[in-house]
């Protein structure tokens, strides 16, 4: 009976899972064509793209974890409820509310990038290609459009509607792969505008799949987007903010990880920062999977959770965190056994790929052990006991962040310092984060969990 328990929970996670993983997929593509694109030109753009990274990494994970889960599960909670009017109302207020915030975003992108640069070091200074700002500018430009587009993609998922924006993502990120080296690099007699064209490319097609979107959500007799919904409502942006705004804490504390890597790798100059730049968005493609399977989590764990059913959800998490460790085992694999079939499609520097492949051969054992790690935040959050997860999060930056540092300063190459460190921290990870919901799962806690669930969802029906 548990084994078939077992098999019909893995069926659940992998097709709900599927449309998410290939929208991830393809997400990603976007960023390592980019970086494929701008290692052609020379390896000063990936050093560019390593300290661009970080922030373009928050954003990312601000529009689809922060903003679209908010969207998805109040939309989900109102339609289950029969509540349409509120969901309408929650679906326009959580477009509106990820406009505000992607044009927050945008506009204290242009004005800390000039500040931030005075903490970097004159030497990774003069490694930034002419028109760094440019490129950031035209980049970051799609911040209003990530955010929208991803919480739309969020009310269609509450509503139960995942094959959607796996397919606009496809359709945009094949057309963007298409066209940004003729943007970039000209077609006949057609001049290209060079690199700030992958920006160009990037941004236009955020805009279009977020039209595209918007006609879908906006289409005659679906049950969203009044227009009485685009009145601001405090009440409904609470209850969005009281869900995006962990989420975005513990985004936050992925990026200071990411920063912390990339400033002890730039120790070892352009090499080290432009290895680095190649490798940097592996780690980031590693959270996106993650989040795929995560929306499959949330529905399979919170649904056995909320009718008391602790057994089957905590089976639900095991195999979901099963599931994404399978995922990234391959890849993963890839890197750790043959760095350089990776390095070498960005690379051509000897000593940049040397130090990449020093770096992979500690830190890639550790990817999949944060892959698992990060399913179960995931499980936190579809039981709503966020705060063991959340101080195991911060356990895990701060070991990263102090032993990158402390095994740089006792001696060790910056690669193997950054590698090790990254290591250590994701195993920590992976095991504590099944451990501490472990105890979410047995009575008395588990019951009173559920207990205070059902209560809320009676004061908000």
């Amino acid at each position: 009976m548990d084994q078939e328990r077992i098999f019909d929970l893995t069926g659940s996670v992998v097709v709900l899972s599927a449309p998410n993983i290939l929208l991830v997929i393809f997400q990603a593509s976007l960023i390592l064509v980019e970086v494929f694109y701008l290692a052609i030109i020379g390896d000063q753009f990936l050093v560019m793209l390593a300290l661009i990274t970080p922030v373009y990494m928050l954003m990312l994970m601000l529009g689809s974890g922060a903003i679209s889960t908010a969207s998805s599960s109040l939309v989900a909670r109102y339609l289950g409820a029969e509540q349409y009017s509120q969901a309408k109302i929650c679906a326009a207020q959580g477009v509106l509310l990820a406009i505000a915030l992607g044009l927050a975003f945008f506009a204290s992108v242009l004005i800390l990038s000039p500040v931030l640069v005075l903490f970097l070091n004159d030497g990774l200074v003069a490694l930034l290609p002419v028109g760094t700002y440019q490129y950031i500018a035209v980049l970051f430009l799609s911040a209003p459009a990530i955010f929208a587009y991803n919480a739309l993609s969020g009310v269609m998922r509450g509503a139960g509607e995942m094959v959607f924006p796996a397919v606009v993502s496809a359709v945009t990120a094949l057309l963007t792969v298409a066209i940004m080296p003729l943007v970039m690099f000209g077609f006949g007699p057609v001049e290209g505008i060079g690199f700030i064209g992958a920006a160009a490319t990037l941004t236009s097609f955020t805009y279009l799949g977020l039209l595209v979107m918007a006609m879908r959500v906006y289409a005659d007799g679906r049950p969203f987007m009044p227009a009485l919904g685009w009145l601001w409502r405090k009440d409904v942006i609470a209850e969005l903010l009281a869900v995006a705004v962990p989420t975005a804490v513990l985004s936050l504390l992925n990026l200071a990880a990411f920063v912390a890597i990339t400033i002890v790798m730039a120790n070892l100059g352009q090499a080290g920062a432009a290895a680095y730049g190649a490798i940097g968005r592996v780690e980031f493609t590693i959270m996106v999977v993650s989040f795929a399977v995560g929306v499959a989590t949330i529905r399979e764990v919170g649904v056995r959770f909320g009718a008391g059913d602790l057994a089957n959800a905590k089976r639900a998490a095991w195999v979901s965190a099963s599931f994404v460790a399978l995922l990234l085992s391959v890849p993963v694999a890839i890197l750790w056994f043959a760095p350089g079939l990776w390095l070498t499609l960005f690379l051509d520097d000897a000593e940049a790929i040397g130090i990449g492949s020093t770096y992979l051969s500690f830190a890639a054992p550790g990817y999949v052990a944060f892959g698992f790690g990060l399913a179960w935040l995931f499980v936190a959050q579809a039981t709503g006991a966020l705060k063991a997860a959340f101080l195991a999060s911060v356990v895990r930056v701060v070991v990263i962040v102090a032993l990158a540092f402390a095994l740089s300063w006792a001696g060790f190459s910056p690669a193997v310092a950054a590698g090790l460190a990254t290591a250590l921290g994701s195993l920590f990870y992976a095991i504590s984060m099944p451990i501490v919901q472990q105890r979410i799962f047995g009575a008395p806690i588990g019951d009173r969990l559920h207990a205070a669930a059902q209560d809320s969802i009676r004061v908000r029906s």
